[in-house]
């Protein structure tokens, strides 16, 4: 009877010392209450970071009943990243704040989340397991993941606070992560290859560039619809000169097998993160070769810069040479810049899926409907040629191609500009082939002017979906 009344006493002692109200304070000084108040904050996060490495065994074998060789490292990165539920404030004078973190105030929240948490997690493990949609299993595991890192933040601060009762969890993170590369090792879908690299892409606002073949520069369907996935996946934005980050990246295709490459930059084009995946072209329900590798040759081995002059054409806020995909009813202002005053004109070369043809674009602003000049103080300048274009059929791959040749004495234009008919569609188009028009334009262009006229020619690309 003596033993069983000691076992009462001491279980009643126990019970006052985990009753009694834990707090951990940080105080903070500023200007005012609000940045009191955050200097209070980050001094009480702190105070936590101290409390758990003092009270560090008993943390980590509550958390995992064992001490670990990785636990010091594990637990202290941890300790800086603290959610913080329930801070009690307390205002001392204008310039001074005390945050207060009790287990009378905050217990009950930490308790309620860790609950919360578990019965969320059971049930994503639950879907893990029973799905047969890698990309979907691919999605719920990362979810577990993150799950097991936050739980392990609040089982924390609960435990500082005088909790040790936590709900049962048959799962670990070692095991997540073993099932996580599996799926890596051998995506069975566009959509989990999209999940396996929108993983690393936790960054905010992302222009997604659609990845080009090797030695080419056309946007294939599988370009589009992998950018889609991503975009759909990740902090994406519409257009480069909105973007704090830029991805790009390139494939090629080897024995059935798809290499895909893809490069993170910030907007001040240094690199961040590299990414490199190989998976079965099987699984890629759209065309990936490229169909236009002879026009692509022809254009990039013979292009033209012969002096000084230096000519750019692009889409505003799109750069150049990048690779650019629009959609149908997006519009863009066309712009140009040279390094000196001069004269140009441009061939458009299209490629759709039932025909191509090159034509010339209605820029003339100087008597001349295809023919037009930059000079005085529009010379290094992003001169608009044509705003808010709209794009409309026909879809598909098009190229501009900007001859431009500097102006005489005179003030004359010694350009040839090529012969053209108009089509049912309104484009004055080009007796030839695209790959046959690129070398006969060039010659048409460069061939027969003065000896003191400098040329230069500048090529863009995009693509068009309807």
């Amino acid at each position: 009877m003596k033993k069983i009344f000691a076992i009462i006493v001491l279980l009643i002692s126990f019970t006052n010392v985990m009753a009694e109200n834990k707090e951990i304070f940080g105080i903070g000084y500023g200007q005012d209450r609000e940045i009191a108040k955050k200097e209070a904050l980050a001094d009480l996060a702190t105070q936590i970071s101290v409390n758990i490495k003092s009270d560090f065994e008993r943390v980590q074998k509550v958390l995992n009943n064992e001490i670990k060789s990785s636990a010091a490292t594990s637990i202290i990165k941890t300790s800086s990243e603290i959610p913080l539920l329930r801070i009690k404030f307390e205002y001392q004078d204008e310039d001074k704040v005390i945050a207060i973190l009790s287990s009378e105030n905050s217990l009950s929240a930490y308790i309620n989340e860790i609950e919360k948490l578990t019965v969320e997690t059971n049930k994503l493990k639950t879907m893990a397991e029973q799905t047969n949609n890698s990309s979907l299993k691919y999605d719920y595991l990362l979810k577990i993941l993150s799950n097991l890192k936050l739980l392990e933040k609040y089982k924390t601060v609960a435990i500082i606070l005088g909790h040790s009762n936590f709900p049962v969890l048959d799962i670990t993170e070692s095991e997540i992560k073993d099932q996580l590369v599996k799926i890596q090792q051998t995506p069975d879908s566009l959509d989990t290859v999209a999940s396996i690299i929108s993983k690393e892409l936790t960054f905010n606002k992302i222009y997604i560039f659609p990845v080009k073949p090797k030695m080419s520069e056309e946007i294939t369907e599988f370009s589009k619809l992998l950018k889609t996935m991503l975009a759909q996946k990740t902090d994406s934005v519409s257009t480069p000169e909105n973007a704090e980050f830029i991805l790009r990246g390139n494939y090629e295709v080897i024995n059935n097998k798809i290499l895909l490459h893809m490069n993170l930059y910030n907007k001040n084009y240094n690199s961040i993160k590299n990414y490199s995946l190989i998976f079965d072209s099987k699984i890629i329900n759209a065309q990936f070769q490229p169909q236009y590798q002879n026009f692509d040759y022809a254009l990039l081995t013979g292009n033209v810069t012969r002096s000084n002059l230096k000519v750019k054409i692009g889409f505003k806020g799109y750069g150049t040479g990048e690779g650019i995909d629009l959609n149908a009813g997006d519009k863009v202002d066309l712009v140009i810049n040279t390094n000196q005053p001069i004269c140009y004109y441009i061939v458009g070369h299209v490629f759709n899926k039932n025909e191509k043809f090159s034509y010339l674009l209605p820029i003339g602003v100087y008597g001349d409907e295809f023919k037009g000049k930059i000079a005085g103080e529009l010379v290094n300048t992003n001169y608009v040629v044509a705003e808010n274009i709209e794009i409309a059929p026909p879809y598909g791959r098009e190229v501009l191609q900007l001859f431009a040749t500097t102006l005489g004495n005179d003030g004359k234009c010694e350009l040839n500009i090529p012969s053209c008919h108009t089509n049912k569609d309104g484009y004055c188009v080009l007796e030839n082939e695209p790959i046959i028009n690129v070398g006969k334009t060039r010659g048409l262009s460069f061939k027969n002017v003065s000896k003191n006229i400098e040329t230069s020619e500048a090529i863009f690309s995009f693509t068009t979906f309807e």
